[in-house]
C-alpha cells in the first residue's frame, strides 16, 4: 500500500544516499512485480483465452457467411441455365405438339417467375423465341404466346421486356431494307406474320401495341416495293389477322397499304386472288361492319369512329379459340357441309373452287385428300 511504499522510500535514502532515488524505485517496483499473487497471473491467462476463442468464433462466423455468400452465387448462374434450357425444350416439345402448350405453361412460368429483371436469361430467351418463330412457321402462333407469358411477369411499359422488345424491333425496322436489296426478303415476310401473331397476343398494352403495329406497317410498306406473289401473300395474310386492329393504331399508313393493294389488284386482275379478298373485307370492316359503315372509305369522317373491337355484330372463333371473319367463317361452313353432302365428282369440283388461291401446296394435297376421303365414307 501507499504507506509502505513510503516508508521503504525513506530507508533508501538514509541507506543509500548516494544512489540514485529513480534507480532504487525502479528496482522497488520490479521486485513487487515479481512478487504478484499466483491467481492474479492465472486470471490474465483466463482473458486472453476468452479474447482468442472470440476471435476465433467471429473468423469461424465470418467464414460461414462468406460460404454461404458464394454458394447463392454459384447458385444464379444454375438458376439461369436451367431455365434456358428447359426453353430449348419447350421449343422442341412445341414444335412436335402444339397442342402440349397448356400443360407446359404452368411449369414455364414456374421456372421463369423471378427472372424477369434478369437481363441475361430473359434477352436470350426473347431472341431465340423470335428466332425459332421466323424459322418455322409453325412455330409462329406457339412463339407469341411464350412472348405473352414473359410479358405477363411485368406488363408495366418500363419493364425489361418492353426495353429488350423496342431494342429487338428498332435493330429490325433499321435491317428491313438490306434484307430486301440482299435477297433476304423471306426474313421480313417471316418477321411481319409473327409480329402479327405478337400483335394480337399483347393488345391491351397501348404503347407496346403501336410500337409492334409500327413496325408491321413498315414492314408492309416495304414489301410492297417488291411486288412479288410472295410478297403479296404475306400482305394479305398479316391483314387478314391483324388489319382490324392495325387500322385502329395505324390508320393513315393503313390507307396506303390498302390503296396500293387495290392498284396492284387493279392492274394485274385476277393474278392475286387473295389480294381482292382483302380488299373486299377491309370494305367490309374487316367483318365488323356496323349498319352504314363504310370501313376507310370516303365519308368515314362525318360519322362517330367506331371503338376497337366492339360491334353488334357476332363474334366468330375457329377451331384454335381465336377470332376469324364471317368470310373466314362462312368457309369453314361450306366446307364441312360440302365434304358431308356427297360423293359426286361434282361435289369434289365444287369443294376444290372453294380453296384459298394463296394457300401452300402442302396444305392443298391434304385438303383434297381429306376431302377425298370425307366423300368417299
Amino acid at each position: 500500500d501507499y504507506d509502505s511504499v513510503a516508508d521503504d522510500l525513506s530507508l533508501m535514502r538514509i541507506n543509500a544516499p548516494n544512489n540514485n532515488l529513480a534507480t532504487q524505485l525502479n528496482n522497488y517496483i520490479n521486485d513487487q512485480h515479481h512478487q504478484q499473487p499466483q491467481h492474479q497471473l492465472h486470471h490474465e491467462s483466463q482473458q486472453q483465452q476468452q479474447q482468442q476463442q472470440a476471435q476465433y468464433s467471429n473468423q469461424a462466423a465470418g467464414a460461414g457467411a462468406g460460404a454461404a455468400a458464394a454458394a447463392a452465387a454459384d447458385a444464379a448462374p444454375d438458376m439461369q441455365n436451367i431455365a434456358l434450357d428447359y426453353l430449348q425444350t419447350v421449343i422442341q416439345c412445341l414444335n412436335q405438339n402444339p397442342g402440349q402448350f397448356d400443360t407446359i405453361a404452368p411449369r414455364f412460368i414456374n421456372i421463369f417467375d423471378g427472372m424477369e429483371s434478369n437481363h441475361y436469361v430473359l434477352s436470350i430467351a426473347m431472341e431465340d423465341i423470335f428466332e425459332e418463330s421466323i424459322k418455322n412457321p409453325n412455330f409462329r402462333y406457339m412463339g407469341a404466346k411464350l412472348y405473352n407469358l414473359l410479358h405477363m411477369f411485368n406488363p408495366s411499359k418500363d419493364s425489361l421486356f418492353h426495353t429488350l422488345l423496342k431494342c429487338k424491333l428498332d435493330f429490325h425496322q433499321d435491317e428491313i431494307k438490306n434484307y430486301m436489296q440482299s435477297n433476304q426478303q423471306g426474313k421480313v415476310r417471316e418477321t411481319a406474320l409473327f409480329l402479327a401473331e405478337l400483335y394480337m397476343q399483347l393488345r391491351g398494352d397501348d404503347t407496346r401495341l403501336y410500337l409492334i403495329a409500327e413496325n408491321i406497317v413498315y414492314s408492309l410498306k416495304q414489301l410492297l416495293e417488291h411486288v412479288v406473289a410472295e410478297n403479296v401473300r404475306c400482305i394479305c395474310l398479316t391483314l387478314k389477322l391483324a388489319g382490324y386492329d392495325l387500322s385502329t393504331d395505324c390508320p393513315e399508313e393503313m390507307k396506303e397499304i390498302i390503296a396500293s393493294l387495290e392498284r396492284i389488284n387493279a392492274e394485274n386482275p385476277g393474278k392475286y386472288p387473295l389480294a381482292s379478298n382483302v380488299i373486299s373485307l377491309q370494305k367490309n370492316n374487316w367483318g365488323r361492319k356496323a349498319p352504314g359503315s363504310e370501313g376507310l372509305g370516303e365519308g368515314e369522317s362525318s360519322k362517330p369512329a367506331e371503338p376497337p373491337r366492339q360491334s353488334d355484330d357476332p363474334v366468330f372463333y375457329g377451331p384454335d379459340g381465336r377470332e376469324i371473319t364471317a368470310e373466314e367463317c362462312e368457309f369453314l361452313t361450306n366446307g364441312a357441309s360440302g365434304a358431308n353432302g356427297g360423293s359426286t365428282d361434282n361435289d369434289d369440283d365444287n369443294d376444290l373452287d372453294d380453296l384459298d388461291p394463296e394457300m401452300d401446296e402442302e396444305t392443298e394435297r391434304d385438303y383434297k385428300l381429306f376431302l377425298k376421303q370425307a366423300n368417299n365414307s
